[in-house]
Order: structure tokens, then C-alpha cells, then sequence
């Protein structure tokens, strides 16, 4: 049997979780150091990956207090690169956190736009941004 090679890209949403509201995304949630090397807005931010790669979203809180959840990870349009929807882990050391593996059939290169709908402990309701993922 051949071994496969991938990588594991870990995604790391940061949230000022005091702050947040859905009128203030760009101000208070980014993708640290990743999202200040691209000099790229919410929207606008991307990861490279290749077939048969390992992403996990995970979310961090900015005051250190709350919790961000992350709940879906959805695909919104281009190549299809994990299927249609990736739910969130409920077991295992990291609740909250979302993996999944870059299908090997995705075709061509090209880029993903997918949905991270996430949470904030100490708020009510749900978060959208829609990030890339580029696959090589």
C-alpha cells in the first residue's frame, strides 16, 4: 500500500470577543499573523493547501475569557474542496475546533470560498465570514 503525504494547516480565527457584533467583523476578528502577511481584509484572506491536506479552524478569543466556537465550516462556491459541509467536532481534547481533509478528487487547481459560521460564548447567535482556500 502507498502512504499518501499531506500536510495539516491550521487555521486560526482571533476575536475580540468583548467587542464583536455583526456590524464590526472587520474590526474585530482577523487571521493574526497568517492575514497580516497577505495585508488582506476578512474576505480576501486565503490559505494554500494542496490535495489530500489536513484544515483545522480553530478559534481563539482576544481577551482570553470566551470561547470561540467554531461551528461549520460550509463551501460556498468554486472547486469543492471538502464537500458541502464539515460539522463541527463534538469530541475529542478541542470542542469547538472543525478538520477536515482536502479531497484528492477536487480536479484542476484552482480556489474554494467557504463560510466559517462561528460562536461566541458569552453572546447569542452566530458569526459569517467567507475566506479562500487555494489549492495548488
Amino acid at each position: 500500500m502507498m502512504a499518501t503525504n499531506h500536510n495539516t494547516r491550521i487555521v486560526t480565527l482571533r476575536v475580540d470577543t468583548s467587542n464583536v457584533d455583526q456590524t464590526n467583523l472587520h474590526e474585530t476578528c482577523d487571521f493574526g499573523p497568517q492575514q497580516e502577511a497577505q495585508n488582506a481584509s476578512l474576505e480576501d484572506f486565503y490559505i494554500e493547501v494542496d490535495k489530500n491536506d489536513e484544515v483545522i479552524w480553530e478559534g481563539v478569543s482576544k481577551n482570553g475569557k470566551d470561547e470561540v466556537i467554531i461551528e461549520v465550516i460550509s463551501w460556498k462556491d468554486g472547486i469543492p474542496a471538502f464537500g458541502q459541509n464539515v460539522n463541527v467536532l463534538s469530541r475529542g481534547p478541542n470542542p469547538g475546533t472543525v478538520s477536515c481533509r482536502i479531497r484528492n478528487n477536487t480536479g484542476k487547481p484552482g480556489n474554494c470560498r467557504y463560510n466559517i459560521i462561528f460562536s461566541v460564548s458569552n453572546k447569542m447567535g452566530t458569526y459569517t465570514i467567507d475566506p479562500d482556500i487555494r489549492i495548488r
